[in-house]
């Protein structure tokens, strides 16, 4: 089995339900109030949830903060950015 070697660090940290930080963010897939799908250095991750919001997000560092009431966090080995236009491709058209 290969091993991977990632570029960057991929951390979660959740406050309270209601505030996450994400390191290693290297796409934004799809996001709604409901539903946050990213790429991350360590796979897809999508967040689901309530009244979620992305507060902050830097293009450069991978990093992001989701504010909102965080419900589930699920990975996943599957690549939809084929699927889904990123939101990289929206904002630079």
């Amino acid at each position: 089995m290969e091993e991977k070697k990632y570029s960057r660090i991929h951390n979660v940290i959740m406050e309270d339900r209601e505030h996450l930080s994400v390191s290693g963010v290297t796409d934004v897939s799809e996001f709604n109030e409901m539903q946050i799908i990213l790429v991350t250095e360590m796979g897809m991750m999508t967040v689901e949830g309530e009244n979620l919001r992305i507060s902050e997000l830097s293009i450069e560092t991978g990093d992001m903060k989701i504010d909102g009431t965080v419900n589930s966090i699920i990975y996943s080995e599957e690549d939809l950015r084929g699927v889904h236009t990123s939101l990289w491709s929206k904002l630079f058209r």
